[in-house]
């Protein structure tokens, strides 16, 4: 039923209805979940900004509580019994005339402000007053030579331990043994029909009464000699509909209420990492079922998949590492009494894990908050983190590809304002606007940009060349040449759309005279980015000499032909000065003729080949193409069968990538070879991309659920990305689309992506009305 339910919010969400290109569906940014950590490290921990700071060093116990009318959690910490809350609150609540060992403990919540507490010799029933202090109701020598796990089905304590299973009437304060067979879990809940241990063992299966109606043997890992369930019983829990999950360090195994059967999760069945420590289920009605292994988090959602395209039960989504979990993500301790919430207890700390509910309108709000420290004169980068994990210690220097990054913002930031055009908005454009303009000012020739620049009271820049500036406007300035393609493809994706989208201000008549200059100065130069030097810089060739008749340039031979073939088409078709149409198009028909046939070279400019696949070239490739289409709609001319082939054809191969870039420029330019799958991928992309956009380490490598890939790349490395699927942006270390989303392991915590690889195509999504 609940996946029915899923499936009609899916169609709702992916309402397909023609627009301006006739059949491109549209997709409503309607409200998703978020998973939002709250961290609180242990008072012995560096501190890290943005994290809470605990009192306490250890957590042996936790349990969800009201107390005193507020929601929170107990605790068993080395100060004795603690009462703690998401707003920080750590009040260590003394239980007076009593030496509890809190170390050994496992404390349970009972009503009415009332706690059950077992140590290593001793079971308490302790009050909480409003003084918070605690009294003893009750206690009971258990004698038992373990307490290894405890549950609460409203009339009784079950006990895992040593000795077997143990219940302890809460009434008459008995202590019953229901089962001699050593136990290290149990399940229980108020209602229930059944009640569950296990052990090394076996499975003991009790009724209402606690008597026991069958048991079955757990597999022997070491002998191989089998039973019903996967492995020794590591922890057990019960969902409201009475299903019982087992976890062994094999597997995790699902018990049906209604039929007694028993199934598996494994990696066939999606299960990230095996060797579960704990299982438990998601309060609030959601059935999702919580898994802990030694060194991350797991969660198998019943609800709308967390795959693209695709309702179906089983998804599992993997939260590992500093992204989501403290210190070294060793996982002790889990809690999910709460509604949305999932308490996480590592070697480092607690982190609350809360589902909260976000609009991808609220999310480029956030975005927005993050830029601004990652502007310099305009110009946009990420930064370097002074300390480990510290935002606000971003310190933003110069970037080889200072122009590629600003020309993301800068299209975003105008595509909103055209959408929305406020003065505040325009003030935003001009602010990132003025960073590509400078790049191309600085350098005092015109048509020439820069790597970056600094100013003169910026400290002297080491690597690569740096030259005087030799406009007067900018004296004292160093800037840095040897300009990439890369910087090129910026430029020109970013002037053809200021000048679109915002006709009659003064970015636009900058950005047509800027494009003029570029263009021209190419052209002029032989289809070469001729350097101060007098030389080409590295990359900046486009010339059929090379493209065509040396080896050398043969990975670029197409894409660098549709390059050029963007950048005269645009300028032809944007600028009205005569000159600079005949100038355009007769380079066209120059580089399109019988001899140089680059709109032949384009058709398959993306190479497949495994040591050749570069997925920086996929942003060098789609940005062009984007101006190439939109300048090919306004003149014609310009247009041509192999364009749409080429484009066609490089969609077809990224497009199993499930981006929001790729899929919002393919769409938003024409592309017909899309379905509604391609669409919610390009939304599951954008809700799953980080809300922290720091490079925390990410480690999937060795997660049972990913195929590597047996095929060495272009760097010639082998099993470093995964073979079939990519994961959700958050569970992997990509924070740009210049670099590998099948990447599996990355990141320092030491530096902090800016947030234009979302902006963008959210921007474009929105600008062409695929989201709404």
């Amino acid at each position: 039923m609940m996946m029915r339910a899923a499936f009609a919010l899916l169609l709702v969400a992916l309402a397909v209805a023609p627009s301006q290109y006739g059949a491109l569906a549209y997709v409503r940014d309607t409200p998703y979940r978020e998973l939002v950590p709250q961290r609180f490290q242990y008072k012995s921990q560096t501190p890290i900004e943005g994290f809470n700071q605990l009192s306490f060093n250890a957590i042996h116990a936790i349990d969800g509580c009201t107390v005193l009318d507020s929601q929170g959690w107990l605790l068993a910490t080395e100060l004795g019994l603690t009462w703690f809350t998401r707003s920080n609150v750590n009040k260590f609540i003394p239980v007076q005339g009593e030496s509890i060992d809190w170390a050994s403990s496992r404390l349970l919540c009972a009503q009415d402000n009332h706690v059950f507490v077992l140590d290593a010799t001793t079971a308490y029933l302790i009050a909480i007053d409003d003084t918070e202090h605690g009294s003893v109701q009750w206690k009971v020598p258990h004698y038992l030579t373990s307490v290894n796990d405890v549950c609460y089905d409203g009339q009784r304590l079950w006990i895992a331990s040593g000795n077997g299973t143990v219940t302890l009437s809460t009434k008459t304060q008995v202590l019953s043994i229901a089962d001699d067979r050593e136990a290290t879990a149990v399940a229980c809940k108020q209602g229930a029909k059944e009640a569950f241990s296990g052990g090394p063992a076996s499975v003991q299966t009790f009724d209402a009464d606690a008597r026991l109606v069958r048991w079955d043997w757990v597999t022997n890992i070491t002998s191989a000699a089998g039973g019903v369930y996967d492995g020794p019983v590591t922890s057990m829990a019960l969902d409201d509909d009475g299903v019982l999950y087992v976890g062994t360090p094999v597997a995790i195994n699902a018990r049906q209420p209604a039929t007694a059967t028993v199934s598996r999760f494994d990696y066939q069945q999606g299960l990230p990492m095996n060797n579960t420590q704990i299982v438990a289920v998601e309060a609030g009605g959601t059935q999702a079922l919580w898994a802990a292994s030694p060194s991350a988090t797991m969660r198998l959602s019943p609800e709308l998949s967390q795959s693209p395209g695709e309702v179906m039960p089983g998804q599992w989504r993997y939260f590992q590492g500093p992204r989501y979990l403290l210190g070294k993500s060793a996982v002790f301790l889990m809690d999910t009494t709460y509604a949305n919430q999932t308490v996480v207890v590592t070697d480092g700390g607690l982190v609350v894990l809360e589902w909260q509910w976000w609009t991808l309108a609220a999310k480029a709000d956030h975005y927005e908050t993050i830029l601004s420290r990652h502007i310099r004169h305009g110009m946009v980068s990420d930064c370097n983190l002074k300390s480990y994990g510290n935002a606000t210690s971003c310190t933003n220097g110069p970037s080889d590809n200072n122009g590629l990054w600003t020309s993301l913002l800068v299209v975003a930031e105008a595509y909103k304002y055209a959408l929305s055009p406020t003065p505040q908005q325009k003030a935003r454009v001009a602010e990132v606007f003025k960073g590509m303009k400078l790049l191309v000012d600085v350098t005092g020739v015109r048509g020439l940009m820069a790597r970056s620049a600094v100013s003169p009271s910026e400290p002297t820049p080491s690597g690569g060349v740096w030259h005087n500036s030799t406009n007067p406007k900018y004296k004292g300035w160093l800037w840095k040449g040897d300009a990439s393609s890369d910087e090129v493809v910026g430029h020109m994706f970013a002037y053809p759309a200021v000048i679109a989208a915002m006709p009659n201000t003064t970015e636009a008549d900058d950005a047509l005279q800027l494009m003029e200059d570029i263009v021209s100065y190419i052209v002029k130069n032989k289809f070469l980015l001729i350097d101060v030097t007098g030389n080409h810089t590295r990359w900046g060739v486009w010339a059929p000499d090379y493209l065509n008749h040396d080896r050398d340039w043969s990975d670029e031979r197409g894409l660098n032909a549709m390059q050029i073939l963007a950048y005269v088409s645009a300028l032809a078709a944007y600028s009205p000065n005569p000159d600079m149409q005949k100038l355009a198009k007769t380079a066209y028909n120059e580089l399109t003729n019988a001899t140089n046939q680059y709109d032949k070279n384009m058709i398959n400019l993306k190479i497949e080949s495994p040591d050749d696949d570069n997925y920086s070239d996929d942003e060098l490739t789609f940005l062009p193409y984007y101006t190439f289409l939109g300048a090919a709609a306004k003149a014609p001319y310009f247009d041509s069968p192999a364009l749409h082939t080429s484009f066609d054809r490089t969609w077809s191969a990224v497009r199993r990538l499930s981006s929001a870039a790729w899929t919002s420029m393919y769409v938003g330019r024409g592309g017909k070879d899309y379905t509604e799958d391609d669409l919610n991928a390009m939304l599951w992309n954008l809700r799953t991309w980080p809300l922290e956009l720091i490079s925390w380490p990410v480690k999937n490598s060795d997660r049972r659920d990913i195929v590597l890939d047996i095929e060495a790349d272009r760097s010639g490395r082998v099993g470093g990305d995964s073979t079939f699927k990519v994961l959700p942006a958050n569970e992997r270390p990509q924070l740009r689309w210049n670099s590998n989303p099948h990447d599996l392991d990355g990141g320092s915590g030491m530096s902090e992506g800016d947030p234009g690889a979302w902006l963008w195509p959210y921007w474009i999504a929105r600008y062409h009305g695929l989201i709404v």
